[in-house]
């Protein structure tokens, strides 16, 4: 989450402009990037798949993915979140 001021700034990337916090009248706002259910991803290739033993394993296996491999997982668990 960034603070971008009093103006919202849209993005074209897919992050999100939202309202960081309001003050004295004055509105402040926020880009930030949603990444649903990443941690509850984590829990299942553990807890479920037992691909994993530990979270900590997680960034070994990301470093060594096939660059050419260009399958995604979409963690949509309970839905799509926006963006």
């Amino acid at each position: 989450m960034m603070n971008v001021g009093e103006e919202p700034v849209f993005s074209k990337h897919g992050l999100v402009s939202s309202i960081a916090w309001s003050l004295d009248g004055k509105v402040n706002y926020a880009l930030e990037g949603n990444i649903n259910y990443a941690g509850a991803v984590i829990s299942w290739l553990k807890d479920d798949l037992h691909l994993i033993q530990s979270a900590g394993e997680t960034e070994a296996l990301a470093n060594a993915a096939n660059p050419d491999d260009h399958s995604y997982l979409v963690p949509a668990f309970t839905g799509l979140g926006a963006p």
